[in-house]
């Protein structure tokens, strides 16, 4: 009979050496024996070599039906759960940026979500000749992939496409992965390493044969990198040459590119007018003025602002002149209207600061008319329930405004809580631009300043707010429709949407009436029994 038991020492992979050595138990390591009753390292399987590991996944990689490509052939139907929807692709293609058709895309798409996780640059290259797919294309087509809500499996397909593109020798994908690896460096996630890591060998590569190349954007990219470094004068260098070989040329797309923008700005093309960070001129203006270099840096706003009509240019020019001055406004006003949400900000600050604090004599006589002017104008509000409060980490009870456009119509239970507010010329300004900056915030970042509904809030309560309603406008027409004109503007939609509004009021009405009709009837049999 066997003893119970076996002294025999374990054969460990080098990442378990680190555990001592146990006598295992040959019962324990009996099949029929549960999982709670095993032991761990009875369980513990050694792990693969990297190259073996890698076959396998390969291997295991989900291969599509005859079904699944004959569906995803058809451009009238949708991606699915491993492909992109054929929306974002269409609207890639109605905008310029890529000439592909929608249909080859999806094809070529899963032709390449067969390859795994392997990152083929040649066997990508083959595939997109042998469907007629630019390279150039492919960023775009990557950027679609990663769009937030995809599922793990597109997304990762986007990344997988991305690292083809890099290794491929694609600048816009090259640089792209090389910006998202040091944004995810940043502060205490350093250790990560993200920027040095296997996968982005390839890009690394390829950004040395930029910088050799004298690229513009990578020279930008580099410049970025030795000024985080403290190398401020070989960044300064860099940059000034990288202007002179034309980094801050705009690139042009088709008209239809600005309706794909306002869809998908804060997905697809994030980071695409905006991918440089800050633009060259400003990263050059700051730098001089580290080097204490003020007239440098003043010239470079200067250049930026007038030559390339750059909006963060116009936004550091602005800051070279004196606060709430003409050319301060002016200047700021450009930024704002160029889509800086922080020169929006500063524009609502300024329209609500008090009138003391404009030293010019002209532009504070032309505030004082503004706020004496006898129009008014009505400015809709609500203050946020409960449920918005939790939505935004903040506790219940805070006191806390929003536009009443911000919301959907179907948020009929908000109705009861609407306000209104008369405000003069001055305050409207204020208030409006502070709207701005806080929806133009959600486009740049991924956090929400609070500051913005607290200054309008304070410019509602100093205008002396008044009900909007005597009584309960919970279940009024108006506001409905006042509410619902502001999201739609075209009449026919409007139309269609007010027809929608009554007959929501004429079966709300039916259905309380039905109601106070089974009550009375119930009622009368009710008394009849007794």
């Amino acid at each position: 009979m066997l003893a119970q038991q076996v002294p025999r020492r374990i054969a460990r992979p080098s990442i378990a050496w680190s555990r001592p050595p146990i006598d295992v138990c040959i019962f324990c390591r009996s099949a029929s024996t549960p999982d709670y009753l095993r032991r761990a390292y009875a369980k513990y399987t050694p792990p693969k070599a990297p190259s073996t590991r890698n076959k396998l996944w390969r291997e295991k990689a989900r291969v599509a039906t005859a079904q699944e490509k004959k569906a995803w052939s058809d451009p009238n139907l949708p991606g699915g759960r491993f492909l992109p929807p054929l929306d974002i692709v269409e609207i890639l293609q109605k905008s310029g940026l890529i000439k592909a058709d929608p249909a080859v895309v999806l094809r070529l798409l899963d032709a390449m979500r067969e390859m795994g996780s392997r990152i083929d640059g040649p066997m990508a290259k083959k595939l997109c000749l042998e469907h007629g797919v630019a390279l150039d294309d492919m960023f775009f087509i990557a950027r679609g992939c990663l769009y937030s809500r995809n599922s793990p499996t597109v997304r990762k397909l986007g990344k997988t496409v991305l690292l083809t593109m890099a290794a491929n020798e694609v600048p816009q994908a090259t640089l792209h992965l090389l910006r998202t690896a040091i944004k995810q460096d940043e502060g205490f996630r350093g250790a990560r390493k993200a920027y040095d890591s296997p996968e982005l060998a390839l890009a690394r590569h390829h950004l040395r044969k930029l910088l050799a190349d004298k690229h513009p954007q990578a020279m930008v990219f580099e410049a970025k990198r030795l000024a985080d470094a403290g190398k401020r004068k070989e960044a300064i260098a860099m940059l000034q040459d990288a202007i002179a070989r034309g980094a801050t040329e705009v690139q042009t797309y088709e008209e239809d590119a600005e309706e794909m923008h306002k869809k998908y700005s804060s997905v697809i093309l994030k980071d695409h007018e905006a991918e440089k960070g800050e633009s060259p001129w400003t990263v050059l203006a700051n730098l001089q003025a580290a080097e204490k270099d003020f007239e440098g840096a003043k010239e470079a706003f200067r250049a930026g602002a007038l030559n390339d009509d750059d909006p963060r240019a116009y936004e550091g020019l602005a800051g070279t002149f004196e606060r709430y001055s003409p050319p301060w406004l002016e200047y700021i006003t450009k930024a704002a209207a160029s889509g800086s949400w922080t020169a929006m900000s500063h524009l609502g600050s300024f329209y609500s600061a008090p009138l003391d604090k404009i030293r010019d004599e002209k532009l504070r006589r032309e505030m004082e008319r503004l706020e004496n002017s006898g129009a008014q104008v009505e400015w809709w509000y609500y203050y946020l329930n409960d449920k918005e409060l939790a939505a935004i980490d903040q506790p219940p009870g805070t006191k806390l405004i929003g536009a009443d456009f911000w919301r959907s119509f179907r948020e009929s239970t908000l109705d009861s809580t609407l306000q209104m507010v008369r405000l003069n010329a001055r305050q409207t300004l204020a208030i409006e631009w502070f709207e701005l900056a806080w929806r133009s915030q959600f486009i740049f970042r991924d956090s929400q300043d609070l500051k913005y509904n607290i200054a309008m809030q304070e410019i509602i309560e100093s205008a002396a707010p008044e009900q909007a309603f005597e009584g309960d406008p919970k279940n009024s027409l108006l506001p409905r429709l006042r509410h619902h004109k502001l999201h739609h503007s075209t009449r026919e939609r409007m139309m269609w949407e007010r027809i929608t509004v009554e007959v929501n009021e004429l079966t709300t009405s039916l259905r309380h009436r039905w109601d106070a009709m089974l009550k009375s009837v119930g009622r009368i049999f009710r008394e009849k029994e007794q």
